[in-house]
């Protein structure tokens, strides 16, 4: 179970902006991005091509993933089939995670999937999205470079009126949206049940989503006596 992912902020969170427009799914329309940017498969081998510094350049990419990931191994085999399917070769690199994490750092790599943890507390996203972020291997592993987002990101982290930090971040997630750096997936849901037995069971965003040492029983319906 997941919910669709349209945005780098928490979607519980007051600055998520649910006007933020999904990007559907649709092969047709990629094509046609495509060859209006000049990708055309000349030769009939099923891979587009096009000629990039005077030679004929097939359209041919790499992912990377973290070897063991079996989801994220997953996705990788499903991209690539449909990439397959308008002409996009993706050839799918499995490293290690220490390795895998330093060919991010270096900025080797030509696409990869990762995944971010988001808590219910204000958001920062500077350490991903910042310009700053780029050299020295920081965490801005695309290059992303908007000095709008840069201004909106300072001054979120500055600002102590919410509707204003909140309006910063709105504005930031429709630059984000735009430019597509990213492509965002999904968010999993964790379904849990529980004994009605069980008083005070309160669930949170905070993974795992609740607290077992706040859970009482009523003496009356205990089952097990307390040990002595």
């Amino acid at each position: 179970m997941a919910v669709k992912v349209n945005s780098p902020i928490y979607q519980q969170r007051p600055e998520y902006d649910a006007s933020v427009p999904n990007i559907d799914y649709n092969p047709n329309t990629a094509k046609q991005l495509l060859a209006e940017a000049g990708w055309a498969d000349t030769d009939g081998d099923g891979v587009l091509d096009k000629v990039l510094g005077g030679r004929r350049t097939p359209l041919h990419v790499s992912f990377l993933i973290n070897a063991g990931n079996e989801m994220r191994e997953a996705i990788a085999i499903t991209m690539s089939e449909e990439l397959r399917k308008i002409g996009v070769k993706m050839d799918i690199r499995k490293l290690e995670w220490s390795v895998f994490l330093e060919n991010l750092r270096t900025r080797n790599f030509e696409m990869y999937i990762g995944g971010w943890v988001n808590d219910p507390i204000p958001s920062d996203p500077y350490q991903i999205w910042h310009s700053s972020q780029i050299g020295n291997k920081g965490s801005n592993y695309v290059g992303f470079r908007n000095k709008r987002a840069d201004q909106l990101l300072d001054l979120n982290r500055t600002e102590f009126d919410e509707t204003k930090r909140i309006a910063y971040m709105k504005e930031f997630q429709q630059i984000v949206a735009t430019e597509q750096p990213y492509i965002f997936l999904w968010s999993p849901l964790y379904p849990s049940v529980y004994n009605t037995r069980l008083q005070n069971v309160n669930y949170s965003a905070v993974r795992p989503g609740y607290n077992p040492t706040q859970w009482w029983v009523p003496k009356a319906q205990w089952k097990y006596a307390p040990v002595q």
